[in-house]
């Protein structure tokens, strides 16, 4: 093998290997927002339980990060608990649903599944507000950011901190 095809090879090695940190940096950043929105929605008092459920419907990288979110925090005194969902007709009662940009085809069947429950369900690709997701995440010149939809929190019996609006790239 020449020099020149060896220093390709080692240059799409490191590109490969910088790809993948920074998708896994995205994943914390993503299971961090979803324990940071907690502070900013209300569920209805007939919606707690013993446990604070994060529902994630398939396998992502984000699972790991709730997962250890989850064994280091609490919501409000309560115990979190994720739940991988591997299909949406397996989806129970959860405070939040995170459906990735895997599933998202699966959007209006995992509403319907959720049917009038208080759950806040947040997606990640373009479009999902608009099938009834609450709140998407969106990349942006390589930011992670996130978009809210006002009357489909208001429609899941939430009430948000007006705050959120401020935090969002965009509020429909």
């Amino acid at each position: 093998m020449n020099i020149s095809v060896r220093r390709k090879v080692a240059i799409m090695l490191v590109m490969a290997i910088l790809t993948f940190e920074v998708q896994a940096q995205v994943e914390k950043f993503k299971a961090a927002y979803i324990y940071n929105f907690i502070n900013y929605v209300e569920w209805p008092a007939s919606f707690t339980g013993e446990t604070f459920v994060i529902g994630v419907l398939g396998s992502t990288g984000v699972n790991a990060n709730l997962q250890e979110i989850s064994q280091k925090k609490t919501v409000r005194g309560k115990q979190i608990k994720i739940e991988i969902y591997k299909s949406f007709d397996e989806i129970g009662r959860c405070n939040i649903l995170y459906i990735p940009a895997s599933g998202s085809g699966k959007l209006e069947q995992a509403i319907a599944t959720i049917g009038s429950a208080n759950t806040l369900i947040i997606s990640e690709k373009v479009g999902m507000l608009k099938k009834g997701s609450c709140i998407n995440f969106i990349e942006d010149s390589d930011r992670l950011k996130f978009e809210i939809n006002k009357a489909n929190l208001l429609a899941k019996g939430l009430k948000y901190n007006p705050a959120l609006e401020k935090l969002a790239s965009n509020v429909q």
